[in-house]
């Protein structure tokens, strides 16, 4: 994971990226390439090759939210949706 006092950008290298989501960078290159993970085929976080490959922060946060599946009583209101 990141450190809170590092400053993080609106858009992150894979590298960036890698660490924030705290997934291998190597991770992240199978998901642009396949596009899907087993064995539930959820596709991989959003990118945009601008000069490189991109992610957005905040669709990371939002790829995060929507594929958390939390296992112990309470954590799902970790990342609800709903105010």
């Amino acid at each position: 994971m990141m450190k809170t006092s590092e400053i993080i950008p609106q858009y992150l290298t894979p590298k960036q990226a890698a660490r924030y989501l705290n997934v291998s960078e190597s991770w992240l290159a199978h998901q642009r390439c396949d596009g899907r993970t087993s064995p539930n085929q959820t596709l991989g976080p959003p990118y945009y090759r601008v000069g490189g490959i991109r992610y957005s922060r905040q669709e990371l946060d939002e790829y995060l939210v929507k594929h958390c599946h939390c296992s112990c009583p309470g954590e799902d209101t970790l990342f609800s949706q709903e105010g």
